[in-house]
């Protein structure tokens, strides 16, 4: 077992088990990068070429334009708000009695100028336990790394998480991610677990490779083999939600719907691009004794407007219920 100790209290902890000892790691790369070469191939063409639903974003885009509405939704997208939760948990150990995530879902670097300031801005004031990182670093399908990297590596001082920051894949991303951010200090999940200890207590991390575009077996797989325990799934989309709480889940983090990005007044998403579980679209949720929790996400996918749908860096506090 490979013990890391933080500055504080709380250990992180490898399981024997993990990928990165028994090869399923080198697996999955080789798996992935086959999808992903797939995908590139597909993005390169027109959106309006390979999607019916891209070609109305164009025509939407269009519109904003012409009318210059667009200067209000990227006002709106620049604007990020800092949404603070308590949940509470009957099996939280008390050692992690108010234990602070801080959850950036979804920046999408690369899509929209200034998005890395507005984070900065946001996250230089908050002061996490650990930060979660719940995918789409990227937002450009071809893959380019210089900007989504060199604007997580400008984030980071401005991040206080003395347990780390760990980080899973969004189906924008490319697993050329991995190294270049592990380098800067980023814990990646992909199909992984890997547990935090306080005092005799310790709470269980899982993250999962993107279930909505790159659902791979292994990902459930993980979900069922994590020990008894109160346990965390962060995973880019609602979709497995169901297996996790079935695994015996505690909390399951996520993000990728943008929470519709461009809503109908009251908040009414046009788009949510999920294959399902519409219910889950947006903020606190519970199945089972499964709470879960999906953000509105910090950046912008495709179009670089937000209306009715405002953007959000998340502090959860985990609380023991008494």
């Amino acid at each position: 077992i490979k013990v890391t100790e933080p500055a504080r209290q709380t250990a992180i902890i490898e399981p024997r088990n993990s990928p990165h000892s028994d090869g399923r790691r080198e697996e999955w790369l080789a798996a992935r990068a086959k999808v992903e070469e797939a995908r590139s191939r597909e993005h390169s063409l027109p959106m309006w070429r390979h999607s019916l639903l891209g070609f109305g974003y164009w025509v939407f885009l269009g519109l904003l334009r012409v009318t210059g509405i667009i200067k209000l939704g990227t006002r709106n997208a620049l604007n990020i708000k800092l949404t603070e939760i308590d949940l509470s948990f009957e099996h939280l150990p008390e050692e992690f009695d108010g234990y602070r995530l801080l959850q950036i879902s979804d920046p999408h670097f690369d899509t929209i100028a200034g998005i890395d300031d507005a984070i900065c801005k946001i996250a230089k004031n908050v002061a996490a336990d650990l930060c979660v990182i719940t995918g789409d670093i990227q937002g450009r399908h071809v893959y380019q790394l210089d900007q989504p990297v060199a604007s997580v590596e400008r984030l980071l001082p401005h991040i206080t998480a003395p347990d780390g920051i760990f980080a899973i894949l969004g189906n924008h991303d490319s697993l050329r991610l991995i190294p270049a951010l592990e380098k800067l200090g980023v814990t990646f999940l992909v199909n992984e677990t890997v547990s935090l200890a306080r005092g005799n207590s310790q709470i269980f991390i899982t993250g999962l490779d993107d279930v909505h575009s790159y659902y791979t077996p292994a990902a459930s797989g993980v979900l069922k083999d994590t020990p008894q325990g109160f346990k965390i799934a962060l995973v880019h989309s609602p979709g497995i939600e169901n297996e996790a709480e079935a695994a015996g889940y505690g909390l399951y983090l996520c993000g990728h719907t943008h929470g519709g990005q461009v809503a109908l007044p009251g908040g009414h998403p046009l788009n949510l691009n999920l294959h399902d579980g519409a219910i889950r679209d947006v903020g606190a949720w519970k199945i089972g004794n499964m709470l879960g929790f999906t953000s509105r996400g910090a950046g912008v996918s495709i179009l670089p407007v937000r209306f009715n749908a405002p953007a959000e860096i998340t502090v959860l506090t985990l609380c023991r219920d008494r």
